[in-house]
């Protein structure tokens, strides 16, 4: 029985992950920003038995299922239950939603007084049974299903206990989504210390901060755009006095940090910021970069080219992922067995010499069971028993990991590699550039396309600032080799996903788009 869910970061969903796994049901968290066509083909590969839709979403599930009835796909609905949560109650009647429900439908109080006090919940029969469905952000492309099993769920909460150093009385700021990977597996870690859950339905800077002080948050963790917002409340603050937080607060952060400058700004509010890499089929990002000396990144790493490499090396991962048995050898083998770089054709590990491109690759307890429906692509990602996660990098000969981009995004030109990471993170210290992504472009000699690429920077500026192309590629010139310096730079927002992820395959067709146009003649330029 699967059961789907659409909802912002609310009690009830936190409700739902363990109610529906109680009752026997598969838990599919949806995302709530979808729009009507992708949601509907969503719920076409789910057929779930019951959804739970927060009353904002309830036009938009409707219409998605409109569609479905249209095109004779389903003939009836499942069960809604309607969801308006407490402090919307006054805003919005629950009887102003009575005659627009479909026959059979139920509010989510009416649900829970059908329940009985005796009832006994109903464990998985076996461990790896599915447990939850949660959907990736479809940055490269449609949202796939990535199904957990109940071990998996459960290991990788404790893990998460462990590298997040959570301890008794924890208070949790909700800043990531709930819906996405279970919320990295802090919905059932937090409970199981018996920590409190501070739930934001609609995040801002103010709220953030407010938040933590009303309520002595500890944790926090989301995408980089949370310290974004964080720092910009901040500094239209006049008494920053007044910001300073009570306590120090863990931010556990995936993607890349910002740059020096604005690090140093949330650290001395307070902040200590723990970077975190991963994915939706490895449960979240079980990754992190683990700093010796907090303060390391803006003490030592003052260059460009450092500072990248402190803000995408990372070294340990998740306790529950190694086996120490005698028969696997030491525990230092575990970890590089479990978390490696490799030539994804030989499946052999990349030497430790920094140079030597691989593909990021996990192997352990804490991944999906597959995606859904759609066994050849399960096939194909666990070639070799590893999972390959599409991602290049290095090896130093420390044994970290330092990335270098995603498989599809790279980029190479006359035979040399170019990481558009390391571009992204010149380009994102710049102090004018809010955010930015680099793509690969295709070169145009004498009307005639060449299979090399070259950089393309997408560049959003800050809000009242201005600057021009010559500009960033100036100050590129100043910090990058010749090959990696952006050939054309494009401004304004970012294609990106409704949770903030860069679609750079919507990027990489309007860079083609902007070269037409120009008829730029790149290696000439």
């Amino acid at each position: 029985m699967r059961v789907a869910t659409l909802a912002s970061n609310i009690p009830e969903l936190y409700e739902l992950h363990f109610g529906v796994p109680m009752a026997g049901g598969v838990l599919c968290t949806l995302n709530p920003s979808l729009d009507a066509p992708s949601l509907s083909l969503i719920l076409q590969e789910l057929e779930p038995k019951f959804v739970f839709l927060q009353h904002q979403c309830f036009e938009l599930t409707l219409t998605a299922f409109d569609l479905l009835l249209d095109k004779k796909i389903i003939t009836k609905l499942p069960l809604l239950v309607l969801i308006i949560s407490s402090g919307h109650i006054e805003q919005c009647s629950i009887s102003s939603y009575t005659g627009k429900l479909p026959s059979g439908s139920l509010h989510y109080d009416e649900l829970l007084d059908l329940g009985r006090v005796d009832f006994e919940p109903l464990l998985p029969k076996h461990e790896c049974d599915p447990i939850l469905v949660s959907y990736t952000s479809g940055s490269t492309g449609n949202p796939k299903g990535v199904v957990y099993s109940h071990r998996a769920a459960y290991l990788n909460a404790v893990g998460e206990i462990l590298r997040s150093d959570l301890r008794e009385r924890i208070v949790f700021l909700w800043t990531a989504d709930m819906f996405r990977a279970n919320g990295w597996g802090f919905m059932w870690a937090v409970s199981a210390l018996g920590g409190t859950n501070v739930c934001l339905r609609n995040m801002n800077g103010h709220t953030i901060l407010k938040s933590i002080s009303m309520h002595g948050v500890t944790h926090l963790s989301g995408h980089p755009r949370v310290l974004h917002y964080i720092l910009e409340e901040f500094d239209e603050d006049d008494d920053k006095s007044s910001r300073a937080l009570p306590r120090k607060v863990y931010a556990h952060i995936a993607g890349i940090l910002p740059p020096p400058s604005t690090m140093t700004k949330i650290e001395e509010m307070g902040f200590m910021v723990v970077n975190r890499y991963g994915m939706t089929e490895v449960l979240g990002p079980p990754v992190k970069n683990l700093w010796k000396d907090p303060t390391m990144m803006i003490t030592e790493c003052r260059s460009s080219s450092n500072r990248v490499e402190s803000n995408s090396e990372y070294h340990v991962h998740n306790l529950t992922d190694y086996d120490i048995s005698p028969q696997k050898g030491c525990f230092m083998d575990n970890i590089m067995e479990e978390f490696d770089v490799k030539d994804p054709n030989t499946m052999v590990s990349v030497p430790n010499d920094g140079k030597t491109l691989g593909e990021v690759m996990f192997r352990g307890n804490t991944i999906m069971m597959g995606y859904l429906r759609t066994l050849e692509k399960t096939k194909r990602v666990f070639q070799g028993g590893w999972f390959h996660t599409g991602d290049l990098a290095v090896r130093h000969q420390d044994g970290s990991v330092q990335l270098k981009d995603r498989a599809l995004d790279h980029i190479v030109n006359n035979g040399v590699s170019i990481s558009s990471l390391e571009i992204e993170a010149v380009l994102s210290s710049h102090p004018k550039v809010l955010e930015a992504a680099v793509v690969g472009m295709p070169i145009v000699m004498n009307d005639v396309l060449n299979e090399d690429e070259v950089p393309c920077a997408f560049v959003k500026l800050r809000n009242g600032l201005d600057a021009s192309e010559g500009e960033i590629i100036s100050f590129c010139k100043e910090r990058l080799p010749n090959h990696m310096i952006p050939r054309l730079v494009v401004f304004g927002d970012l294609a990106v996903t409704s949770t903030g992820k860069v679609q750079k395959f919507v990027l990489r067709e309007i860079a083609k788009a902007t070269r037409s146009q120009r008829s730029l003649n790149l290696l000439h330029r």
